[in-house]
């Protein structure tokens, strides 16, 4: 826990900074961090975007603020909703389904980069990304041609064909749910 009556002027080292923006389950948005005190030890927190605290925790090694890290991300964001929720389950289905699709493909030719891309306009980057993260599908923001869009990576299933195959058969699954999707193809 934080000591009595917070942290002094100049106890964080922001060389060692971790941070993670989240949406919380109130629906409003918050932020995870890690950064290590002057004095060694390594402060945990979760706050709202007023400053607000939410919990917090110092601890001993950067390994153990890494755990407690992640546990706070997975407590204190909430759950997707509306049409977010709905994200969340195409991206799940697009992921059992590209699964499905590399089951037996090998994993020959080029080492790529290849990735979905979803355009989503006018849709919050903080729920879009926490809807990925909830369905475990890595997502970043970007701008495609000019758009507001998504880059929709593979796991590591291979680093050529089968990964091709992956995001092919994503982006296949997404557009049969109806979302605005591309493909980004980049050899390495």
């Amino acid at each position: 826990m934080l000591p009595e009556g917070g942290l002094q002027k100049g106890e964080l080292n922001m060389a060692s900074y971790i941070r993670k923006e989240i949406v919380l389950q109130d629906g409003k948005k918050g932020v995870v961090s890690i950064a290590a005190t002057d004095n060694g030890w390594f402060e945990v927190m979760a706050l709202r975007t007023d400053g607000t605290e939410i919990q917090s925790d110092r601890v001993a090694s950067m390994d153990e603020a890494k755990r407690e890290f992640d546990k706070y991300v997975k407590k204190h964001t909430g759950k997707p909703i509306g049409k977010y929720a709905d994200l969340m389950d195409a991206f799940t289905r697009a992921k059992e389904y590209a699964f499905e699709k590399i089951a037996s493909e090998q994993d020959g030719g080029t080492c790529n980069f290849d990735s979905v891309i979803l355009f989503l306009p006018r849709w919050d980057v903080m729920r879009v990304m926490n809807a990925a993260s909830a369905a475990g599908v890595n997502c970043r923001p970007a701008t495609v041609w000019g758009k507001k869009a998504f880059m929709i990576a593979a796991p590591p299933v291979g680093q050529a064909n089968r990964r091709t195959v992956f995001v092919e058969s994503m982006r296949e699954s997404l557009t049969r749910d109806g979302y605005d999707t591309g493909m980004w193809y980049q050899m390495d």
